[in-house]
């Protein structure tokens, strides 16, 4: 008979990740009985017979499933297509699913340049009970631009090998999946579209009046410096700063240095850097980084401001 043990310790015993550990435990509770839980540390403590009995239920499992479909197991299907999780990657991986999260949110700009990144909050059940994580689906190409930031062991490449397998047998038959989704699959994929149509729409309505003042700010007053866009934001001005440095927004190169806005803010038309005009009529751009209309009206949905007309 197995020893007592923890959910982290059997995680690391088996090869798999601390959240598939929890998982299962609290799909197969009625047959493990009652686990004790440190709510604090999220780690599960397991009594001898626990341990053994969890251990052969994942045991069947994997041989269960060890003459299905490969591909099914490592991409989903939405109304987006064919996508893979934070959540298969981390468990393919053998990483912390908030590891894999980090590591998307800290690249988002980068997976996005092939399509958007969606992420969507989702129950799940645990020895503790239900709890709800957010979870991030990636199609082919920022799956496989994600695989490459991660350092390569010997999991990680028989991992990128199979996901990459999996997409090239999606491509080459793509009806088989498609036959395999049920009315029940397609409506409640017809019903998250509808929802997220809802949503957008909401989110429209809720910025549209503010767009419209943003673009009367615009007309009559351009950009802000940093300090007069925490007054209209009712920021104190050092916490202002503090804030669009941690945030991305803007930085120097050394302490004494100016701010400088960073290049994707001002692609995206959220800073500009003041441009004037030299003694020889010539356009000269100093740094000086300034916030736009569209910045401002960002940053007040970020700290949930209202702006009036005049920009106040």
């Amino acid at each position: 008979m197995p020893t007592s043990t923890t959910s982290r310790m059997l995680a690391r015993e088996l090869g798999v990740s601390h959240a598939t550990i929890l998982e299962a435990i609290g799909q197969y509770q009625s047959l493990l009985g009652k686990v004790g839980v440190d709510h604090q540390s999220n780690t599960a403590h397991l009594t001898g017979r626990q341990t053994k009995t969890l251990t052969e239920l994942l045991s069947n499992n994997t041989k269960d499933s060890a003459t299905e479909d490969k591909t099914e197991k490592l991409i989903e299907f939405t109304n987006a297509g064919a996508v893979t999780t934070s959540l298969i990657i981390a468990n393919g991986t053998r990483n912390e699913h908030r590891v894999v999260l980090q590591l998307i949110r800290g690249h988002v700009a980068s997976l996005e340049k092939f399509g958007r990144v969606t992420f969507e909050t989702q129950p799940f059940q645990t020895a503790g009970g239900t709890q709800k994580r957010e979870i991030a689906y990636l199609n082919e190409r920022q799956a496989t631009l994600l695989l490459t930031m991660m350092r390569n062991s010997d999991v990680i490449i028989e991992f990128k090998t199979r996901l990459v397998q999996a997409f090239y047998e999606l491509a080459t038959r793509p009806q088989d999946y498609a036959s395999k989704l049920s009315r029940l699959e397609i409506l409640r994929m017809a019903t998250e579209s509808e929802e997220r149509a809802l949503a957008a729409e909401s989110q429209v309505e809720e910025l549209l009046p503010q767009a419209k003042i943003a673009q009367r700010i615009a007309i009559a007053k351009g950009s802000l410096c940093i300090s007069s866009a925490a007054k209209v934001l009712q920021r104190a001005e050092k916490q202002f700063f503090d804030y669009l440095s941690k945030t991305g927004w803007i930085y120097r190169r050394h302490k004494t240095a100016v701010w400088l806005g960073y290049s994707d803010k001002v692609k995206a038309g959220l800073l500009e850097h003041k441009v004037t005009i030299d003694e020889n009529g010539k356009e000269v751009i100093t740094e000086q980084v300034r916030v736009t209309p569209k910045g401002l009206i960002k940053l007040a949905h970020e700290f949930n401001v209202t702006i009036d007309e005049e920009g106040k």
